[in-house]
């Protein structure tokens, strides 16, 4: 096979994984019915929220819960991870709070799929003056292929406005082996990566705003 035809061979099946990813990352299956209720411990509530149904909705492991609390003037934002559809939250005296969730399917995985964020009921008399607008810069992002088979490796990254991200590649060892910053626009992103210097093996792929980081396990060939 000459190398002509092996290079459109690698695009083709390169195109067709960033269609894919373009179309699907975003799955339509977000929880349903979410409500607060009185915690069973002094000072807490619960959040809780249903499992969506539907055929889609049969491999969703985790939710990811965002919390905004304002107490004192002061603001700030958790992100949590769970497996269950309820998560208990302590509320300290005069604290107010906003928050979301959405589900999430292949956990952990280069195919992992996030579903639209559905908002909760506020919690508390200011929780009118919390918002969302500047807290996310990135929705999702996406590393492809994976297993890297031809030392490149490709990026989509879902952004809600222009901004940066910082990107970097760990080996096991720890060692940031791979640095770079990405400059997005408002809205898909796609960029590639030069994974020629490294060696064959297992990193961890970090893509963060320096408030929140999306980390995806890799294998490169």
């Amino acid at each position: 096979m000459n190398s002509k035809l092996t290079f459109l061979i690698t695009w083709l099946f390169v195109m067709a994984l960033a269609l894919n990813a373009n179309a699907t990352v975003r799955h339509h299956c977000p929880p349903e019915n979410l409500s607060v209720t009185t915690g069973e411990a002094p000072g807490t509530v619960e959040l809780q929220w249903n499992y969506p149904v539907g055929a889609d909705c049969a491999l969703i492991n985790k939710f990811e819960v965002m919390v905004r609390t304002c107490i004192n003037n002061q603001n700030t934002t958790v992100e949590y991870l769970v497996d269950n559809a309820y998560m208990p939250l302590e509320m300290a005296p005069g604290m107010s709070c906003v928050w979301k969730v959405r589900s999430i399917s292949f956990y952990g995985l280069s195919t992992e799929r996030h579903s639209i964020w559905a908002r909760g009921p506020d919690i508390g008399q200011e929780a009118g003056k919390l918002d969302w607008d500047e807290e996310d810069v990135f929705d999702e992002a996406q590393i492809f292929p994976n297993p890297v088979f031809d030392n490149t490796m490709y990026v989509h990254v879902n952004s809600l406005n222009r901004a940066s991200l910082h990107l970097n590649i760990v080996s096991l060892t720890g060692q940031i082996v791979y640095t770079e910053m990405l400059s997005l626009e408002r809205g898909s992103n796609y960029g590639d990566i030069d994974l020629s210097q490294l060696r064959a093996g297992v990193y961890f792929v970090n893509v963060s705003d320096g408030d929140k980081t999306r980390t995806v396990k890799i294998v490169k060939l």
